[in-house]
């Protein structure tokens, strides 16, 4: 179904239930006899809603979100109970809060699911069985702009090069943020694929064998898996202290080791040092802490709560 298409206004204004993962465009006002569940798009680090500095997040979002989370959402689901607080607190939501894992990534947590979904996803993308791919997944910058306005592309990795450098057996998955998809196009290396458009970001998980990232959320979804995430974060000072802020201790906090440079990034992956003693244990605490309901039955959670209501 096309967003703003007449079969998506058909569905939007009819359907008893209504799922997102952020918000509905500012012209949409909900019925009162349907029930919005909020999924939101992943258990933060970065600082969201209310807690975002007002320079970095315009007063019409604010406005909108505060319409929807005080308004209209009926239920909020939250990947544990420390995501759940935290945008309760986030989007001043004082409704029901379902904190059960993510039903998304109930086929992360299930072995021969994911397994089958990587088979057919390198298959779909032309990637040989034999390849160790790499998924390159940056958040984008919300002071980093492109001289007409539009965010631009994140890519402190250099993925031409470090395809290159990474030899004939590795695949680069390059998954630029949304907010950057109007940024000037790019030429890529023959071992680097854009996924930015892919529309499922699980199925590349499923796909990869590493995840190089910085601040972005796809963190929480990926230690599902226990496969191993190198952060780079060259600008992490700046990110941390002026840009965004966290909500967490990032360099203690984080499942993997944080670099500054694609250079350091490369020589880990080149090497057996993905995963160190250090990096190990801060994993499994993170999983423990922020992912330990994903256990491949969220879903099934979440069905039997909303057919309870609906009692």
């Amino acid at each position: 179904m096309l967003f703003g298409s007449q079969e998506w206004f058909d569905a939007a204004s009819t359907a008893k239930v209504l799922i997102n993962n952020n918000n509905f465009p500012h012209f949409f006002r909900k019925h009162t006899d349907q029930f919005y569940i909020q999924t939101w798009h992943g258990t933060p680090l970065k600082r969201i809603g209310n807690h975002v500095p007002p320079k970095s997040l315009s007063l019409s979002y604010r406005q909108l979100m505060t319409r929807e989370s005080e308004i209209y959402w009926n239920l909020l689901l939250a990947q544990s109970e420390w995501a759940a607080e935290t945008l309760k607190d986030a989007f001043n939501y004082t409704g029901s809060v379902l904190a059960t894992g993510y039903p998304r990534n109930d086929v992360l947590a299930q072995p021969d699911q994911l397994e089958a979904s990587r088979r057919k996803i390198r298959e779909q993308l032309g990637i040989n069985p034999g390849q160790r791919v790499v998924l390159y997944a940056p958040t984008w910058r919300d002071n980093l702009k492109d001289p007409s306005g539009h965010y631009s592309s994140v890519d402190f990795l250099n993925v031409n090069s470090a395809s290159k450098k990474l030899g004939q057996f590795s695949t680069i998955l390059y998954r630029g943020h949304s907010n950057s998809l109007n940024a000037a196009p790019r030429r890529f290396a023959e071992a680097v694929i854009d996924v930015s458009s892919y529309p499922d970001i699980n199925d590349l998980i499923a796909a990869s064998d590493v995840l190089v990232t910085d601040y972005s959320s796809i963190m929480f979804d990926y230690v599902v898996t226990g496969r191993p995430i190198i952060f780079l974060c060259p600008d992490l000072d700046i990110y941390r202290d002026s840009v965004r802020g966290f909500y967490l201790d990032f360099e203690a906090t984080a499942p993997g080791p944080v670099v500054e440079t694609a250079e350091e990034a490369i020589e880990i992956l080149r090497s057996d040092r993905t995963f160190s003693l250090d990096s190990t244990e801060r994993y499994s605490n993170f999983v423990n802490r922020f992912a330990s309901l994903d256990d491949g039955y969220s879903s099934k959670r979440v069905v039997d709560e909303v057919s309870r209501l609906f009692e």
